[in-house]
Order: structure tokens, then sequence, then C-alpha cells
């Protein structure tokens, strides 16, 4: 799992051109909101364990390739703001990092469209079948903290 100060530093990182050369001094700041709080989502999966002790489900809202493909478009269609690059980038970034570092069947395994036609069983995303989250083994909420 690629860990959230792993997509503190790499969104900081991304950050860094937009601030200097175009001179948008937030740009570390919207970076960081979306490269790192995107995996906020990562709730809903923790709370659906919880709850279902039988089958787990892999939500992931906030993780899909339709969202930025639609982030994107509304970048171009609301006349390229800096801003909305800056966030799009970091989206995208925080996505290519997850793909690569946990390693799905396939890139689709990051598409919401895919994931929800499969019933959001991870068998259908990941080859063993187990969200490789080391996150999941937290017994409550309080203690995702040690996985960061």
């Amino acid at each position: 799992m690629a860990r959230p100060s792993v997509h503190l530093i790499t969104s900081l990182g991304l950050s860094l051109p937009y601030w200097k050369l175009a001179k948008y001094a937030l740009a570390p700041a919207v970076a960081v909101g979306v490269g790192v709080f995107v995996d906020l989502d990562h709730l809903a999966d923790f709370v659906d364990a919880r709850l279902r002790k039988d089958r787990h489900l892999v939500i992931l809202p906030l993780h899909g390739w339709e969202l930025m493909v639609v982030g994107w478009l509304t970048w171009l269609a609301t006349g390229r703001r800096v801003w909305l690059a800056v966030a799009c980038s970091a989206y995208s970034l925080h996505l290519s990092l997850d793909l690569l570092v946990n390693k799905p069947r396939a890139w689709y395994g990051y598409s919401l469209l895919y994931r929800a036609s499969r019933g959001f069983d991870p068998k259908a995303i990941w080859p063993d079948g187990v969200q490789t989250h080391t996150w999941m083994k937290a017994k409550s909420i309080w203690q995702l903290w040690r996985f960061i």
C-alpha cells in the first residue's frame, strides 16, 4: 500500500512547479488536500469490514479513473484554472501510485464502474482476492494512525 506519507511527499513534489512557475501559492495545500485526503474513502471499506464479518467489499468511492477524467474535463471546460490543474494532477498521481504499489489484476481495478459491475468483490481486483492493505487489521478506527 502506498502509505499516506508517500502520497504527502509526492503531492508536495508535484506542487512545486505550480508554486514556482505559475506563482500559485496555494499549490502545496491543494495538492496535499487532494493527493492525500482522497484516501479518506478507505473509511468506507473499514466500516464495511467491521459490519460484514463474512464478506468484505472494496468500495473505495473516491478511487476511480472516471473521477480523474471528469476532473480534467472540468478543468478544460472552466478555463484551465491553476487550482483545478493542481487538484487533477495530484489525484492522477495518487491513482497512478496506488496502481503501481497495490498491483491490482489490471489497471481497470481502479475503475468505479468495473468494481461496481463485479459487486465490489476483492477477488475481481487483486490476484489473491484479498485487499492488501495492512491497515484493515486495525481493531478500531483509533488504531489506524499506526499505518500512516
